[in-house]
């Protein structure tokens, strides 16, 4: 019987078929968790963090922010406590170690609520998440993820995401008054 995959799946699969880069395989890795197959997505990033992370000489993990938080909900997901604890450790390192301008600032943000929501605080991820959408923070497919799970049915949850959808949006209607305003 041939496995079932959606058309993302499918798309990151041929591109990571053709070069097996971090980003190829993160992609790939969170498509799989999208498309319900965490079990593959687990073994697709934990090799990820083999190939791509683990510094055998100091035994440190330098990975990225976004893998990190895959690797956590995917280890969850197919029962490996150990490594999802450990890389929350990890992730609250890396989170803070963003880029510090405007939109990485706020994608920062969501980054730490992620951190936050998969540590199991909730408080505080709502908060985090509240902060960015009153910054203006635009991008609902961040926060539309395994990753917050835990939060999908808190009403202020509801809320934040209510108002980062608006916030794109206003985004996009600036966007499309910007085309009018130029000549041809």
């Amino acid at each position: 019987m041939e496995k079932q995959y959606g058309e993302l799946t499918t798309v990151m699969r041929d591109a990571w078929m053709r070069e097996a880069t971090e980003a190829n395989y993160l992609g790939l890795g969170s498509a799989l968790m999208l498309d319900g197959k965490p079990a593959e997505a687990y073994e697709l990033l934990k090799e990820s963090l083999e190939k791509f992370a683990y510094e055998p000489e100091t035994g440190n993990v330098s990975l990225s922010t976004d893998a990190a938080l895959w690797l956590i909900v995917a280890a969850r997901a197919t029962g490996d406590d150990v490594l999802a604890s450990d890389l929350i450790g990890k992730a609250g390192v890396q989170v803070s170690n963003v880029v510090e301008q405007r939109f990485y600032v706020l994608r920062e943000q969501s980054s730490w609520a992620a951190y936050y929501a998969l540590a199991g605080q909730r408080i505080r991820a709502l908060y985090t998440l509240q902060q960015a959408a009153e910054q203006g923070f635009a991008i609902p497919g961040s926060i539309e993820t395994p990753f917050f799970n835990s939060l999908k049915n808190n009403p202020d949850f509801q809320a934040i995401l209510e108002q980062v959808r608006d916030n794109q949006a206003a985004m996009r209607n600036k966007v499309m008054a910007w085309d009018n305003l130029l000549p041809g």
